[in-house]
């Protein structure tokens, strides 16, 4: 008889606030200005911000940024890494918003992003002003540099509002404004890949017929997403963005979640496979994060080897009219599922946010995030902020732990009882109470108890000899004829 899934227990957060909102809003010498669509990477335990965009009511002009700070939250101190570009500086990127950051080793990598055009028209945004510049900051050496291009070699066409994240050795990008194409470039040479995919779907009811054929190979056009690499390195996650309507109707915005892996590099292409995990679907009411775009993805457990999940804050469902979220989601990849946290303070609404984990890299694997920027309209505001997200303690050792004994069963090939591997997020009978693998004589979380486990073997050798000895005295299935 199949054994029903246990019911999860509620997934809690805590948020805090380690830096007030600062007047004026464009900063001073010892504190950054307010700003939406930055960049942002965790490095040696601290936040790097850089870039970005506000409007400036006071003064009625863009202002565009373009400077670099690193937050310190041990003790919720700012420090300027790099001064603004000015006019005419060709060793820093101009000022410019929505590219795409990630960190590799010392250094930040900048993609693309959009200046609006500011540079030949201030005060007229110009749609279309995008980049396809790379350009890369030693944050030890505090110094920018542009990766040039090589001559013969593919290179990713302009972009803003695309996604990129770090994948076995590999900066993926995908999308932007009006774009569906996928690219891997190479981080220790600089060579970029065409990626070509293939697609399947874990998912299909409710899914109508003209969103099955547009996802035939994959997300499809879309800007505004967000991907992250799952905790093994070895694949990344997608989830929803927008798609530009044609003949003035509204966007599509998703809220579908799509996994992609690489498989294998043929000629000046990466060949992979695009996974579409699921979207809130009206035929199975489970819980599911609503439609948005200018959201935050973040990666869990970050170089633990093992794919425990991705984060998701924030965002917007915009229509063309934003309405702003708050709330907090994890996806579960060992169950499938999303779990939205119980959080009692919430921070305010907000899009075009950054999220990055507080320790990256370190293997302390805290559980805890940094919130930064990011713009409201109830209240209307720009932020310059900093929040902390905070899981319980050794609520992530716990999910890397499960994961870790699950791949290990897995590959050996067996097939583990609903309890033996538990997932985190999931609530046990007080019958079968857990510890962490670490701890010491007792039941733990890994398993059961070592007097419970020789008494189930014991129950196993008597039932054994029992069976034998009704053979041998004649109690045993007649053998039948014919």
């Amino acid at each position: 008889m199949p054994v029903a899934p246990r019911p999860e227990s509620p997934l809690v957060a805590n948020w805090t606030e380690l830096d007030p909102q600062l007047e004026p809003a464009w900063g001073t010498n010892a504190h950054i200005g307010v700003r939406y669509s930055h960049g942002a990477v965790s490095h040696a335990g601290k936040m790097v911000i850089s870039h970005g965009y506000f409007y400036n009511h006071k003064k009625h002009t863009p202002a565009w940024q373009s400077d670099t700070w690193a937050f310190d939250p041990a003790n919720a101190s700012w420090a300027r890494l790099h001064d603004a570009w000015t006019d005419g500086d060709t060793l820093v990127p101009s000022p410019r918003y929505s590219f795409s950051t990630l960190v590799y080793k010392d250094s930040i990598l900048m993609f693309g992003g959009d200046d609006g055009g500011h540079q030949q028209s201030p005060m007229n945004y110009i749609f279309g002003a995008y980049f396809d510049e790379l350009w890369i900051f030693d944050i030890l050496q505090k110094a920018w540099r542009l990766q040039p291009k090589t001559a013969g070699k593919p290179w990713p066409p302009k972009r803003a509002l695309h996604g990129a994240t770090l994948v076995n050795g590999r900066m993926h990008v995908y999308g932007g404004l009006g774009l569906s194409d996928h690219w891997a470039m190479d981080l220790e040479t600089f060579d970029w890949l065409k990626v070509r995919a293939t697609s399947k779907s874990l998912a299909s009811a409710g899914i109508d017929i003209h969103y099955k054929n547009d996802a035939a190979s994959g997300p499809g056009t879309r800007h505004s997403l967000a991907i992250a690499a799952g905790g093994d390195g070895r694949g990344l996650y997608l989830f929803g963005g927008s798609r530009q309507a044609k003949g003035g109707f509204k966007p599509k915005v998703f809220d579908d979640l799509w996994y992609f892996r690489e498989s294998i590099v043929k000629g000046s292409e990466l060949l992979g496979e695009w996974t579409l995990l699921g979207l809130v679907q009206s035929s199975a009411p489970v819980p599911w994060p609503p439609p948005r775009g200018h959201h935050s993805l973040v990666t869990l457990a970050a170089g633990s080897g093992v794919d425990v999940g991705v984060l998701l804050f924030g965002g917007a469902l915009c229509i063309p009219g934003c309405s702003c979220y708050n709330d907090t989601w994890v996806w579960s990849p060992q169950i499938k599922r999303w779990s939205e946290a119980k959080v009692p303070k919430l921070p305010i609404h907000r899009y075009r946010q950054t999220l990055v984990p507080t320790d990256e890299g370190y293997g302390t694997f805290l559980g805890s995030f940094l919130l930064f920027g990011g713009e409201s309209y109830k209240p209307y505001m720009y932020h310059n902020s900093v929040q902390k997200l905070s899981f319980p303690h050794g609520w992530l050792k716990q999910r890397i732990s499960a994961a870790k004994s699950t791949e290990m069963a897995e590959s050996q090939g067996a097939q583990l009882p609903l309890w033996s591997a538990p997932h985190p997020s999931v609530a046990l009978p007080p019958s079968l109470k857990f510890a962490s693998l670490d701890s010491g004589p007792g039941v733990g979380e890994a398993g059961f108890s070592p007097v419970l486990i020789a008494l189930l073997g014991l129950a196993a050798v008597l039932l054994c000899c029992w069976r034998t000895s009704r053979k041998r005295l004649g109690y045993s299935k007649p053998e039948v004829e014919g």
